[in-house]
């Protein structure tokens, strides 16, 4: 038997991801930053179920444990930006876990009040590493094959959705192993009392479960063969069921990704009420590694618990939270607002609701095609090389940025480096074809306004704070979690509506710059700088940055000139 425990800390670790050699680009790979282990990140709650539950009367928030800041290491932590690349060759272990019947015989698994099919193994493994998923071959989801005569995609996997944003320069590749665990749903306590703490979503034994299966696949799996420097990176763990993002069920998992180390934390402190001053362990041994980060999602979609009413569902399991998940794993942040407040980077990024886009457009494809990663998303890991403008002016004409598109980078002059912003084609071919979900218009030249600062300070949750002011300098009252005044890194909306900011919505045909349209210090928006006052009086904030000429052509790329001194 291979010997699995757990070890005393004797030195936390000190990143999210180790990385091979092999990298995507000539540089240091992302070796740590001064961060601690994982921390707790929960999927988002889809904008159907949002709707559903404010016509309820009942509040949209971020779910998190309860008492999730008392933990010494779960503080919110910033991260010098700039640019991490990731590894050309990302592996991956996911551990399907099946439950046992109770001491009586008798089936003792998530709750549901719709009797489904469990999802095969073949299946998840299509979903996962696949070239193809089709999860329509199965009687309970055949009739989802197609909706209003439009046919659902059957290529939609980690595997290619990773590989598609990287434009054929990443491959995930892993393996996927069943096991039952040694004990029934009910010994986890999900949504019961537990010690002293009331275990919603079952957060303060995750810990348990974590460990369970991880010994369950032991016989199955040499972690060995997916550790970097001794420490496996990450776990998908899919359970039976459906996860709580899809009804706010107490007594379901709500998928995320955390680790093994502080869930630990959170176990001991649930059962003696004590506040240890260090984590008790630095992650599980097995095989001679360390096994801490994981992420956790479930086998099928829905509301099958019917907590919010009407049950909805069983619906496939779609790769937008497996791929949301796993882009924490490779060190990125969530991009939308945790308190549900505002809408972050809306529907544009992977990171934020662009996990539940979808297509068809209806809400059994939720997360099955999740849109790209957005423009930041892709430089800070290397995933592109972006054409850097620092001075003068340039003609640049971009592919889509589901077809390989590059971005462009204008540094905000006096900056340091730190502010600027991204360009970048975004139309709706791909993945990205999930954008018709919000209108036929939702395409264009997308701009994003970066503030590494905001990044440096608080990069788990970068934005918190929204603001639609013309004078980008003007602060509206900080975010009282963070301190922030504006977003680390928001969407320019062209139509000047600033949805996502105020919460109206997460994308529409008014937000991407189109043919006609402007970006200068002067329009509305313009290209002012979050911090000085520039050199014009009448003109806040002027960097002298600017986007003319946008022409969308019949190919789907978009040609503009950029430049500054306008």
């Amino acid at each position: 038997m291979k010997k699995v425990r757990a070890t005393i800390l004797v030195s936390i670790l000190m990143s999210t991801l180790v990385l091979p050699t092999g990298l995507v680009r000539g540089e240091q790979p992302n070796q740590g930053n001064l961060r601690s282990e994982s921390l707790y990140h929960a999927v988002s709650i889809p904008e159907e179920v949002q709707a559903k539950l404010r016509a309820e009367g009942l509040e949209v928030k971020e779910h998190v444990p309860a008492n999730l800041m008392k933990g010494p290491h779960s503080v919110n932590m910033g991260e010098a930006s700039g640019i991490k690349p990731i590894a050309a060759e990302q592996k991956a272990i996911a551990i399907y876990m099946k439950f046992p019947n109770n001491p009586n015989n008798l089936a003792d698994v998530p709750p549901a009040k719709v009797a489904y099919e469990h999802t095969p193994l073949s299946l998840l493994q299509n979903l996962l590493f696949g070239d193809s998923y089709n999860p329509y071959t199965m009687e309970q989801f055949a009739g989802y094959a197609t909706y209003n005569g439009v046919q659902a995609p059957l290529d939609r996997t980690l595997k290619n959705y990773y590989n598609g944003v990287s434009d054929g320069k990443v491959t995930v590749t892993g393996q996927l192993v069943e096991v039952t665990l040694p004990h029934p749903y009910s010994y986890y306590k999900i949504g019961e009392k537990y010690g002293n703490v009331d275990n919603t979503n079952g957060d303060y034994t995750m810990a348990l479960l974590f460990e369970d299966a991880v010994k369950a696949a032991d016989a199955q799996v040499d972690f060995s063969k997916y550790a970097i420097n001794g420490v496996v990176p990450n776990i998908f763990l899919i359970h039976q069921g459906t996860g709580a993002e899809f009804s706010t069920e107490p007594k379901v998992i709500w998928s995320h990704s955390w680790n093994f180390a502080e869930a630990s934390w959170y176990n001991h402190y649930a059962l003696t009420g004590e506040e240890l001053l260090d984590l008790p362990n630095d992650g599980l041994e097995v095989d001679s590694v360390k096994v801490n980060n994981y992420s956790v999602e479930p086998e099928v979609g829905g509301d099958i618990t019917g907590f919010l009413g009407t049950p909805t569902g069983p619906y496939p399991p779609h790769v937008g939270v497996y791929a949301h998940e796993f882009g924490h794993v490779l060190g990125l942040p969530d991009q939308y607002d945790y308190g549900y407040d505002s809408k972050g980077t809306g529907a544009y990024t992977l990171m934020a609701s662009g996990s539940w886009t979808r297509y068809p457009n209806a809400p059994v494809y939720g997360g099955n095609s999740p849109v790209m990663l957005d423009a930041w998303s892709k430089v800070y890991l290397g995933l592109t090389e972006p054409q850097v403008l620092t001075t003068g002016s340039e003609t640049v004409t971009l592919k889509p940025s589901s077809e390989g598109g590059n971005v462009v980078k204008l540094v905000v002059p006096g900056s340091n480096g730190n502010e600027y912003f991204l360009l970048e084609n975004r139309q709706q071919v791909g993945f990205d074809s999930s954008f018709i979900r919000y209108g036929t218009g939702v395409h264009g030249l997308a701009i994003f306004h970066i503030d590494e600062n905001v990044l440096a300070r608080n990069f788990d949750r970068p934005n918190e704070a929204a603001n639609w002011f013309q004078s980008r300098k003007q602060a509206g009252t900080p975010d009282p979690l963070t301190g922030e005044t504006h977003y680390a890194i928001s969407l320019l909306q062209a139509d000047n509506k600033w949805d996502l900011e105020k919460n109206v919505n997460v994308a529409d045909g008014g937000d991407l710059y189109k043919a006609g349209q402007t970006f200068t210090p002067t329009s509305v928006p313009n290209s002012g700088s979050y911090y000085f006052a520039g050199t014009k009086a009448s003109v806040p904030n002027n960097t002298g940055i600017y986007v003319e000429g946008i022409v969308e052509n019949k190919d789907g790329s978009v040609t503009f000139t950029a430049g500054f001194n306008k």
